[in-house]
């Protein structure tokens, strides 16, 4: 962002943790055209301020603003949050989506590692791996990120579905 904003506003974009000293939620999303939809991608940049060139993992990017030892005072929980509660509060979908609660939308994903234990290594979060995925409560495919992130160029990607390792996981009740 240095290059189009030059270095002042560059180095002041996404400044999370004044957000939060402050009471201002934000949240993390994707410009689907221009980042992929990764949250895992986007809680560990946000605990990192270290960025990629989507979608190769392999060839890593610079740190967003001034903090180049890629510490954060931005906690996981905080992180979690938004990519998750906060933007459906900001869309004013709360009560539909955004937590685990009865009644809720049943999207969200189980995964290979306890994302809290992340809190001092933030920057492996991307390589946690989806064990099963549901979407409204029924069971679905996904793409395998950690492929992706080995690809050197798109034109070395072709996508592959994972099937479930989730035990008699097909359907949410």
């Amino acid at each position: 962002m240095r290059n189009e904003l030059g270095d002042l506003r560059g180095n002041r974009i996404d400044p999370m943790e004044e957000e939060l000293a402050a009471g201002i939620p934000f949240s993390l999303h994707s410009d689907l055209s221009i980042s992929p939809l990764f949250p895992l991608w986007f809680i560990e940049q946000a605990m990192t301020r270290h960025t990629w060139e989507y979608p190769f993992l392999a060839s890593r990017g610079k740190y967003l603003g001034t903090n180049t030892d890629g510490k954060s005072n931005l906690s996981i929980q905080d992180a979690i949050k938004a990519v998750t509660i906060v933007p459906a509060m900001q869309h004013n979908l709360s009560h539909k989506l955004g937590s685990i609660e009865v009644g809720k939308i049943a999207d969200l994903i189980v995964l290979d590692k306890n994302l809290m234990d992340f809190q001092t290594t933030p920057e492996s979060i991307h390589s946690i791996n989806v064990e099963c995925a549901f979407i409204n409560g029924d069971e679905v495919t996904w793409v395998n990120l950690e492929d992706l992130g080995k690809a050197k160029n798109l034109t070395d990607y072709t996508p592959k579905t994972l099937a479930s390792k989730c035990r008699n996981s097909s359907t949410l009740n």
